[in-house]
């Protein structure tokens, strides 16, 4: 006689058996030859409900049949290394504007096929690395990125320029870049929000441009360069300045250019917040106005963790043979450029890379407007005989300074005048590109050619830091060559009444 434990588990015995031998019988025939033994077990499961398992089974075996193995992206190791030192969160905030990243992914491509790539970065002292302790071997985060580079996809035809300028911002390099960092690079890192937003407080009091049109003006040449020239702005912080910076302007123009920005500030600014005993692990504790190494590490960690997840998407497009192909970019036939991810809605095609004609303070269907040639002369930057490239046809009372790698033409004294010759217009624009600070300063009168009248008076003292700033001086100027001069006023802006002392950094027009 049975126990009485068997009586009761018989049924499920037999039905796992069943189930185990049909398992065993289907899996047999499909691996010698599906379509030959196929095997109908719909009886079974009107039957026996449990079987209906196989229906599981079936599907598990067709996804065994079709799926491709596994594969790891290439950056993936980078990727693993820059979460594994920072967090996943801190580097997702960072990512403020993504867009299609078409360009970027042109730069990437270059990288992982092997070939030789230019990258180029410009920024204020943030960039250049005050605070660093070069002699001991710490590096700016743009040279990181470059080792990065030369490490995982190395090229000994690679180059790299820094073209950083202490106390400067986007409203001096939108005419004067090329003096600093090659004109023919595939990818340009810009970072200004720091010093841009003193730029800003210019435009604020109804003075001048702000940051947006700048940044605009720079943005345009440099995506004008070529159909595959790739531009990423990088928003920084400092903790002696608010939330609120130049970054804020660059974020407009980032969107309507389709200009990936990513942002140190997202993420730093408020885990600071939760954590100020920190931050002396961050920042020069002299100033906290500078990141330490581990402050240029996260920077660089976040275009680089970009950067990777770029190559990763490559990879994919490569695979899916979705890879774009940017020659057709040279097209005029925008029907002839290859669309990617086109939609039923949008029956035409879009261009990859394409450069709005208006500007993002004009209508739709305006009319686009002649940009000019940018003209720069500048104490900062080195001419073809080794010499400053900013050098005066006539000078009386002004002469060179120099400190901590920045230049200036500088007079202290009342009557002090400079003339600078040969400066190129072509839009009819001239401005001078000079220092303003919090220190007791003078203020000077600068014009084009004979036209005094016309010329304007420059503040050298105001309320923010110590940094360069530009100042419009003449509107429709004929195009040609022209003079711009400056001379010091008994006037200044010195409280005491004391300081007549300025400083002039470039020359610019367009």
């Amino acid at each position: 006689m049975l126990p009485p434990s068997w009586t009761t588990r018989r049924p499920w015995a037999v039905v796992t058996g069943a189930f185990a031998l049909v398992a065993l019988i289907t899996i047999a025939a499909r691996a010698v030859d599906r379509e030959r033994y196929a095997l109908d077990f719909a009886p079974l499961r009107d039957r026996l409900p449990a079987l209906s398992a196989l229906d599981r089974l079936d599907d598990l075996w067709a996804y065994q049949a079709v799926a491709p193995p596994a594969q790891r992206c290439a950056a993936q190791h980078t990727l693993d290394d820059i979460e594994a030192r920072w967090g996943e969160r801190a580097l997702l905030m960072g990512e403020m504007y993504l867009g299609s990243g078409d360009r970027v992914r042109q730069f990437v491509n270059k990288l992982v096929d092997g070939q030789p790539i230019s990258l180029a970065a410009l920024g204020g002292s943030i960039t250049a690395g005050h605070s660093l302790n070069f002699t001991a071997g710490e590096i700016t985060w743009p040279q990181m990125v470059y080792d990065w580079i030369q490490a995982e996809y190395p090229n000994p035809a690679h180059k790299y320029k820094s073209g950083a300028v202490p106390a400067t911002g986007v409203d001096y390099f939108a005419s004067c870049y090329s003096l600093h960092v090659p004109t023919d690079a595939d990818l340009y890192v810009l970072e200004g929000a720091v010093n841009d937003a003193y730029v800003d407080s210019l435009a604020e009091a109804g003075t001048d441009l702000d940051v947006s049109d700048y940044t605009e003006t720079l943005v345009r040449e440099l995506l004008h360069k070529s159909p595959v020239t790739a531009v990423i702005m990088m928003s920084l912080w400092a903790v002696p300045h608010k939330y609120l910076n130049g970054a804020d302007k660059h974020a407009i123009v980032s969107e309507y250019y389709d200009v990936p920005r990513l942002s140190e500030r997202a993420w730093l600014y408020k885990y600071f917040m939760q954590h100020q005993d920190e931050l002396v692990d961050h920042f020069n504790q002299q100033d906290f106005g500078h990141q330490n190494e581990k402050g240029h590490r996260y920077i660089a960690d976040l275009l680089i963790w970009y950067l990777s997840r770029q190559i990763c998407e490559h990879e994919r497009r490569s695979m899916s043979a979705s890879r774009l192909d940017f020659a057709a970019f040279q097209t005029t036939d925008l029907s002839a450029v290859p669309e990617l991810g086109a939609g039923a809605a949008v029956p035409s095609t879009y261009a990859p890379g394409f450069v709005p004609p208006v500007t993002i303070r004009q209508l739709l269907r305006d009319r686009a407007r002649p940009a000019g040639v940018a003209f720069c002369a500048s104490a900062n930057a080195q001419g073809a005989d080794g010499d400053w490239d900013l050098q005066p046809a006539r000078s009386e009372g002004f002469e060179r300074m120099s400190q901590h790698g920045k230049n200036w033409w500088i007079a202290n004294d009342p009557g002090a005048e400079i003339t600078f010759d040969k400066v190129r217009v072509s839009a009819g624009r001239v401005g001078v590109y000079y220092f303003r600070s919090s220190i007791p300063l003078g203020t000077m009168h600068c014009w084009v050619d004979d036209d005094y009248a016309g010329g304007r008076t420059l503040t050298s003292m105001w309320r923010y830091v110590s940094v360069g700033s530009y100042a419009h001086i003449k509107d429709g100027v004929a195009p040609g060559e022209h003079r711009v001069s400056c001379r010091v006023l008994e006037q200044t802006a010195d409280p005491a009444g004391e300081s007549h002392h300025v400083r002039i950094i470039a020359v610019l027009a367009n």
